[in-house]
């Protein structure tokens, strides 16, 4: 509630970025590392207390991979998170 999203985006000769950062409730290591790293479903209190699953980072790694893209998430508790969407730019 009362939160901010922010996209960036950026490119270079290798790859387009695009940042989306937030100020909502972020998640621990632990959560990182179950959730991100060994792709195991784990429920979590959301702004408005809402649970989540973390189904959603899922489906946007497995589709991204699919294009060789690469995604990557930096969060701290408490203080929000910021994912990276890094797409291969190829500008032929």
């Amino acid at each position: 509630e009362n939160g901010h999203i922010r996209i960036y985006a950026e490119k270079n000769h290798e790859f387009a970025r695009i940042a989306i950062e937030d100020d909502g409730v972020g998640f621990s290591d632990e959560v990182y590392e179950k959730v991100i790293v060994r792709n195991e479903p784990h429920a979590s209190p959301g702004t408005n207390n809402e649970n989540g699953s973390g189904l959603g980072l899922f489906i946007v790694r497995d589709l991204l991979s699919q294009y060789n893209c690469k995604f990557e998430v930096k969060s701290k508790s408490g203080s929000g998170t910021t994912f990276n969407l890094l797409i291969p730019f190829n500008p032929s």
